[in-house]
């Protein structure tokens, strides 16, 4: 009777595990029994187990590598790597991993490449020593954080790559104990994607899917040949990257910031590169958000090429890369412009620059780095909605910023996909700007807890938008009620760059909001104009936030002067004025590191009434403050202005900018 029961119990769960694998599809396929079978091995997969190393590396790479470190620029990523590879293999290994969470315990699967290569490179046995010392203490360890996400991807990654690259080099009975430790970990991360119990799981448009799932596959090609299961994992990891192509942003640009750009972009490319000997690259090459990607992060660098733009959760200065992940695009692509980017950040960041031990792996010396000049100064990143300009390639210029999308971006949107957006935050209509070496107008960055006036934007009746009030962004609230923004009209010329967006939609039903259109234009000579078009249910009122940098701020008879030292903008109020402007200390809700706040005063607009057309007119100086602006005319929808040398007119129901 016992044994019936077992066997039915075991029927059951059987049936659960069938319905399970079908359970979730998207589009091009799913998780079925059928399409994760294990086929008999190709000839690319029987050659993996001719060789190793077989992660990255050749014997003949190691060769060619070893010869080049004396050169340029061969001998600064190999300094970074022999100086990091020492402290590691000189450290003791914690005997407990029970005081590191997810986060903390990424750095000790990190270390294992680096003192992995310097071996390689050296043949030095104090590499050698430090790394069995690594792998023995995280084979001890019972747990790996969660076991179930980054912090055991970090571990499960870096120890695959010593047991492909030190195989020859360990005894049998090392080998065995870090097979079982790897087996062990690679077992759970595939079982979690099978199921999709996990939020990453089917989250083709997050970091945290790529980078587990990545790790995954690059174990299954560790142990490919000595575990049975090994094929699977290799299987099932590359069903999931179908899955992450088809989604990734067309226009090659991500709703995660910057920051998160690098990470995701670091697990894709580790990815796809580890995989090239067995499928090759034309998945990437044929991909529209790898072929534009370099771009991407070419435009969102300020003109100093130091920092970058700090929208979503991201920081100015990103925490990985990116010199290896641009180094590994230009040479899929054969890419000078990417090749320039990396090296250029580089530089502006002097000692602060991140190299990593993939610079030597994936430097191309044979493609050329060729500077931006022969590009154009913006760029319209259309599936996001995301623009940036700027006056010239040059450090010394204006910078300009404007965001107003569906928070994951068009395609998504038009599939109603909404996994995946945790980084982003509730700044559709946000505006930033750059100039001559300063922030002028800001962004929070890095939010613990996401909220809308935090950003350059609108709340209506204390309101703000979709996805707001969580740690991470809401994406039910912008499934629940359809939540959108769009960008309605462009019209981008040398001369001017005009913009109109709606952002109706991106408001919950108690903003009880008809309608907000903002147009944004900006002059390159030193203009940006914001025009905000607003109806409400009535009754009604209206908040707006200017966040501005360091400087400070001071009202005046025209309007408000910012300065920064030399630089800064006259701002002229036009049409329906506020009822009430209040300078007040910038306070970011959420904000990671409030020491390092990068604003100081912020500009509260209030309006007490329901219907509202007014226009923000920023004129941009450097060193002596410009003559004040003549108004030839100016009404809610036709401005005409002088600054003595320039006359503009703006026709905001034609869409006309006019020079004279």
């Amino acid at each position: 009777m016992i044994l019936k029961s077992r066997s039915l119990k075991f029927l059951v769960f059987c049936l659960k595990c069938i319905v399970l694998l079908g359970i979730f599809k998207y589009t091009s396929f799913c998780f079925t029994l059928e399409n994760l079978k294990v086929n008999s091995d190709t000839k690319e997969f029987l050659t993996l187990t001719k060789y190793r190393p077989r992660l990255y590396l050749t014997p003949e790479k190691i060769t060619f590598i070893r010869s080049k470190l004396i050169y340029y620029p061969y001998s600064k990523f190999w300094k970074y790597i022999k100086k990091r590879a020492y402290i590691y293999a000189k450290e003791t290994p914690p005997i407990s991993a029970e005081k590191y969470n997810e986060n903390t315990i990424r750095s000790l699967g990190n270390r294992l490449p680096y003192i992995a290569m310097a071996y390689l490179l050296t043949n030095n046995e104090m590499y050698l020593r430090g790394v069995k010392k690594w792998m023995k203490a995280l084979c001890s360890y019972p747990n790996w954080a969660s076991n179930e996400d980054l912090g055991a991807a970090h571990i499960l990654f870096g120890m695959s790559i010593c047991y492909d690259w030190l195989y020859d080099k360990f005894t049998s009975e090392e080998r065995a104990l870090y097979r079982k430790k790897i087996t062990k970990h690679a077992n759970i991360f595939y079982k979690l994607l099978v199921k999709g119990k996990k939020w990453w799981a089917r989250a083709y448009l997050q970091n945290h899917n790529y980078t587990n799932v990545m790790a995954l596959a690059v174990a299954g090609l560790a142990l490919y040949g000595e575990v049975k299961e090994a094929k699977a994992w290799i299987e099932i990891a590359k069903e999931n990257f179908k899955q992450v192509l088809y989604w990734l942003s067309p226009d090659g640009a991500t709703h995660e910031g910057v920051n998160y750009w690098s990470y995701g972009a670091e697990a894709l490319l580790k990815y796809f590169m580890a995989m090239a000997p067995i499928y090759g690259l034309d998945e990437v090459k044929n991909s529209s958000f790898f072929q534009k990607t370099a771009y991407y992060r070419l435009y969102m660098s300020l003109p100093d090429f130091r920092d970058n733009v700090n929208y979503a959760d991201s920081p100015y200065f990103e925490y990985h890369g990116p010199g290896f992940i641009l180094r590994c695009l230009a040479s899929i692509f054969n890419d000078g412009h990417a090749q320039w980017l990396a090296e250029k950040i580089e530089y502006a960041r002097g000692k602060r620059a991140l190299y990593s031990w993939l610079d030597l792996l994936w430097y191309n010396e044979n493609v050329k780095p060729i500077p931006p000049n022969d590009l154009p100064t913006y760029a319209y990143f259309d599936n996001l909605g995301i623009f940036v300009d700027r006056t010239s390639w040059s450090p010394n210029g204006i910078w300009v910023f404007f965001k107003a999308g569906p928070p994951l971006g068009k395609f998504a949107f038009s599939k109603g996909y909404y996994k995946g957006a945790g980084h982003v935050h509730p700044d559709e209509g946000n505006f930033l700007l750059w100039a001559y070496g300063k922030w002028l107008i800001v962004d929070n960055g890095y939010s613990r807890l996401k909220s809308t006036v935090n950003h350059n934007v609108f709340l209506f009746n204390g309101y703000g938008q979709l996805g707001e009030g969580k740690k991470w962004f809401n994406e039910e609230a912008i499934k629940k009620y359809n939540g959108y923004a769009q960008i309605k009209y462009t019209d981008f010329k040398n001369e001017y760059k005009y913009i109109t967006a709606d952002l109706t939609k991106i408001y919950p039903p108690e903003a009880r909001l008809k309608k907000w259109l903002r147009t944004w234009i900006f002059l390159p000579k030193g203009y940006l104009i914001i025009k905000d078009d607003i109806e409400m249910k009535n009754p009604g009122y209206a908040e707006s936030f200017l966040h501005l940098g360091l400087g400070y701020i001071t009202k005046t008879n025209y309007g408000f002067l910012y300065k920064d030292y030399n630089v800064g903008f006259k701002l002229y109020e036009i049409g329906d004025k506020p009822d009430k402007v209040i300078i007040e200390p910038t306070f970011f809700i959420g904000k990671r590191n409030k020491k390092n706040n990068n604003s100081r005063f912020t500009l509260h607009f209030i309006y007490n009434r329901s219907n509202i057309s007014s226009i923000l007119l920023f004129k941009i100086f450097h060193g002596k403050e410009e003559e004040k602006l003549v108004f030839l005319k100016k009404t809610k929808n036709y401005i005409e202005f002088s600054d003595g040398a320039l006359e503009v007119k703006i026709d905001f129901l034609k869409k006309k900018v006019i020079f004279e």
